[in-house]
């Protein structure tokens, strides 16, 4: 059966290689997307706003791009 897929989402001022050490444990059941808001860690530095607001835009337009359910844990 297909992984079910589980989307990682860092707090304010984080990155995605803050859940490195649980990646390991959590690619044995899920299909894992650690996932980096706009300007985080190796993500892109784009022209616009850095908001909240933006930020929930931009993983919204992501997890839709994936075509799949999934669970968000951030």
């Amino acid at each position: 059966a297909a992984k079910r897929s589980l989307w990682l989402v860092h707090g304010l001022s984080r990155r995605w290689e803050d859940f490195a050490p649980i990646l390991c444990d959590l690619t044995a059941w899920w299909h894992v997307h650690a996932y980096s808001h706009r300007g985080h860690g190796e993500s892109a530095r784009t022209p616009g706003a850095y908001r909240v607001a933006d930020y929930v835009g931009d993983l919204t337009a992501a997890v839709k791009a994936a075509h799949k359910k999934c669970v968000l844990v951030g």
